[in-house]
């Protein structure tokens, strides 16, 4: 059976494993009268959009989408980015500060908290110590977000890309474009065929 590729909008997440991310998603489908859903490994918020490749599944009587990878992007429509940021991704941003941010910079806002994040104090009692701590709940989401896009580019799947994240952290991208063969001496569950691969996806000599 060939693999079908899923996109829509995630309005719940009904289930996430802390260790591995593993997923069950409710997500609105263009097309489909009723919510979806979506199993998979995921880092996945509330708002976001993703395109799921895998296959459809039976558990307990009921349909659901089993993804082999998920990847995400932003919401693009205001009440898309308020679910997003009330989601409790990032410390210091519940339902009613993210509808007090959408309301101040409606859909631009996460434009501002990519470029201009101090204008968050431009919002009644967002004081200068609670926007430093939405920075930087922001800066980490977005770094886990473009580790994982950069380990998904090389095809990795989406659990060995928390493994791997687990075990270099912020440190992860520099950590294999400088040697990706270290993934296969220091990180279960990736041997030197894969290592090597991600090797030449990079330019590294084959010495």
């Amino acid at each position: 059976m060939s693999e079908e590729t899923l996109q829509g909008e995630v309005l719940r997440i009904t289930y996430r494993n802390d260790s591995t991310d593993w997923s069950v998603l409710r997500v609105k489908v263009p097309g489909m009268r009723d919510q979806q859903t979506v199993v998979g490994v995921t880092v996945a918020q509330v708002g976001q959009r993703i395109t799921a490749t895998g296959r459809w599944g039976m558990r307990e009587g009921q349909r659901q989408f089993e993804a082999q990878r998920i990847t995400a992007s932003n919401p693009t429509t205001a009440e898309g980015v308020c679910a997003y940021l009330g989601s409790g991704m990032i410390p210091g941003i519940g339902p009613k500060k993210a509808a007090q941010m959408v309301a101040h910079f409606g859909q631009s806002l996460l434009t501002v908290l990519d470029e201009e994040p101090q204008r968050l104090q431009e919002i009644k009692g967002f004081g200068p110590a609670t926007v430093a701590k939405i920075i930087k709940g922001w800066q980490e989401q977005k770094a886990v977000e473009q580790i994982m896009l950069f380990l998904h580019s090389h095809n990795i799947s989406a659990a060995l890309c928390r493994r791997i994240y687990r075990f270099f952290g912020d440190k992860t991208i520099k950590t294999i474009e400088a040697n990706p063969y270290v993934l296969a001496f220091e990180v279960r569950g990736i041997g030197f065929k894969t290592a090597d691969s991600i090797a030449r996806g990079l330019a590294i000599a084959r010495n």
